[in-house]
């Protein structure tokens, strides 16, 4: 499930940079963006727990962790556009960022098929 998200990101992401000027077709996209991305934190989650056992410090920490990434980007969303940066620049962030995303969990499930242990 994680995978197909990641893909459904990177496609709407770079559809949205790609229709910029489109206000339907990003619109869309960001619907599609949204859905993908809802289940993202859960569905990491629980691959993680295949991988690392998962105390309780830890899944606080990653709890901590997402809980302050989804204040501070909104934050730095709104500075941005408040300075003047143009949207293109935003969708060219927002595509780079999931297409990178979605290519980092490609290394990690190599390389924990690679391993095949769990991380203590």
């Amino acid at each position: 499930m994680l995978i197909v998200n990641m893909v459904f990101a990177a496609i709407s992401s770079t559809l949205m940079w790609i229709f910029t000027g489109n206000v339907t077709m990003v619109w869309v996209c960001t619907i599609i963006f949204g859905l993908s991305m809802g289940s993202t934190y859960p569905s990491t989650l629980n691959m993680l727990e295949k991988y690392v056992n998962l105390s309780g410090k830890i899944t606080s920490v990653l709890v901590v962790g997402g809980a302050i990434g989804e204040m501070l980007v909104p934050m730095l969303l709104a500075i941005l556009l408040q300075s003047g940066v143009s949207w293109s620049i935003l969708m060219t962030v927002l595509s780079l960022d999931s297409i990178i995303n979605l290519a980092l969990l490609g290394v990690f499930i190599y390389v924990s098929k690679q391993t095949g242990n769990k991380w203590h």
